[in-house]
């Protein structure tokens, strides 16, 4: 393979990175955007209710900061299943009965 190819190559998989990051912000700014404005609106115009609103974004932007951090949530998740904090520990005990 001649260097001119890899050179290429190496062209072809940041522009395909950089594509990809595009897309991701898109995904996440974007259509998060409209979507979380969607549900507070149709919130809001099925009910009447603000507080009920209020709620719908607070949710929403729950649901964006969960997306948002993923890849953490996802390592987190990851260190507790192969390394619990917290393990289960079975005892037995003998109980005597009184006569």
């Amino acid at each position: 393979m001649h260097a001119a190819h890899l050179v290429v190559m190496a062209g072809i998989i940041s522009d395909t990175r950089t594509l990809g990051n595009q897309i991701n912000d898109l995904l996440l700014n974007t259509v998060m955007l409209v979507i979380t404005s969607m549900v507070v609106l149709g919130t809001y115009a099925t009910t009447r209710s603000v507080t009920k609103a209020f709620w719908a974004a607070v949710g929403a932007a729950l649901l964006w900061v969960v997306v948002a951090n993923m890849a953490w949530f996802r390592d987190q998740i990851g260190q507790d299943v192969q390394h619990p904090s917290s393990a289960i520990v079975i005892t037995h005990e003998r109980v005597d009965r009184l006569p």
